[in-house]
């Protein structure tokens, strides 16, 4: 998904918080791999929270 992002560089991205989802099996434990939220984080700056929506623009 960095791939993708950093090719195509689009200028929105919107994000939504789920908080921890129950799930029945692992997949609600974190990998503790944070390679997009770092990406995200360095690249885009947020604008607005609606709820549980984010809106961030590409710096």
């Amino acid at each position: 998904m960095v791939a993708e992002l950093t090719a195509q560089e689009p200028e929105w991205v919107a994000l939504i918080n789920w908080g921890n989802p129950n799930e029945p099996n692992a997949s609600r434990f974190s990998s503790g791999v944070t390679l997009l939220d770092d990406y995200i984080r360095e690249n885009y700056t947020q604008l607005y929270t609606v709820e549980m929506y984010e809106v961030l623009r590409r710096k």
